[in-house]
């Protein structure tokens, strides 16, 4: 692999976030995956374009960039997006054709369960400590420990208006 096929599939991801946080701040926040998509479409374009002419570079930027782009979807941007999403959803298609009431979903994740299961998870994960009746950060380098410092630097970036 060349390594200006590296280079460019890197420079395009860097386009890719850039697009995707400003248009996370024009947009609302339950567009969010159809604009991944969006973007991810027309940044791939771009790129495909600004190698015509050399279709082995087309190719292997588009790989390297496609293969960052989907560690970047899988491990960040699912992780806040889907979790409590398909866990609904999976519970629906379980409850097959009997169905399940709106009132047996609420009870499931009300605020306060839904906030013990999280804590309870970071607990097992060891992202947190609970000492003296309060929980404390470890550091540990996790995966949600790294989609925070994303998080951070977003915010950091872009703060909210």
């Amino acid at each position: 692999m060349d390594s200006s096929m590296v280079i460019k599939g890197i420079i395009a991801f860097g386009v890719y976030i850039l697009l995707q946080l400003v248009v996370f701040r024009l947009t609302r926040q339950s567009d969010a995956t159809r604009w991944v998509v969006k973007l991810y479409c027309l940044v791939g374009a771009v790129l495909c374009v600004w190698s015509v002419g050399e279709p082995s570079v087309a190719l292997g930027s588009f790989l390297v960039y496609s293969s960052v782009c989907a560690v970047y979807i899988l491990c960040i941007f699912s992780v806040m997006e889907a979790s409590l999403t398909l866990r609904i959803l999976s519970e629906i298609e379980q409850a097959g054709k009997k169905g399940l009431v709106y009132r047996t979903l609420q009870s499931r994740y009300s605020r306060a369960v839904i906030v013990q299961k999280r804590l309870n998870r970071f607990l097992q994960f060891g992202d947190l400590l609970y000492r003296d009746g309060k929980y404390y950060r470890t550091d540990h380098i996790t995966l949600f420990k790294f989609r925070e410092s994303v998080m951070t630097i977003c915010k950091q970036l872009f703060p909210e208006q």
